[in-house]
């Protein structure tokens, strides 16, 4: 990595912690709101990844493959735990396949219940052999 990627993913997660510390405060704990905005985040951040990786070498593709399966299980995770279909968001409205709401539940259990990005994408990569 060079030094200017280094700094900008440094400033990148910097505000990135920020934002999602901050929905607490913002949400007043309301914990469906607080799903609801990391759902978002993580939909965004899914989106905004490329969708055809073909000419990307072979260890891009890896990591941008690892981290799309994280993002779909994080959002899984908040559509579940979130109560998500409650705002009736009809452009969002999400199926999840019961092999995937099972994979999501084991994820959450295994995170001790967490709702943190980090403990969560550990458990995935713990339980889904990505690590």
């Amino acid at each position: 990595m060079d030094k200017d990627f280094i700094l900008l993913k440094a400033q990148n997660d910097a505000l990135r912690h920020l934002f999602m510390s901050l929905f607490k405060t913002f949400f007043k704990n309301d914990t469906d709101r607080i799903w609801l905005s990391k759902y978002s985040l993580w939909l965004f951040e899914r989106n905004n990844l490329p969708t055809f990786t073909a000419d990307f070498p072979e260890d891009a593709r890896k990591a941008i493959d690892r981290r799309r399966f994280q993002l779909q299980t994080l959002l899984d995770i908040a559509w579940l735990e979130g109560g998500l279909e409650d705002f009736e968001i009809e452009s969002w409205f999400r199926h999840i396949s019961p092999d995937r709401e099972q994979f999501a539940a084991r994820v959450f259990e295994a995170s001790g219940n967490a709702s943190d990005e980090e403990s969560l994408v550990a458990a995935i990569d713990r339980i889904g052999g990505l690590d």
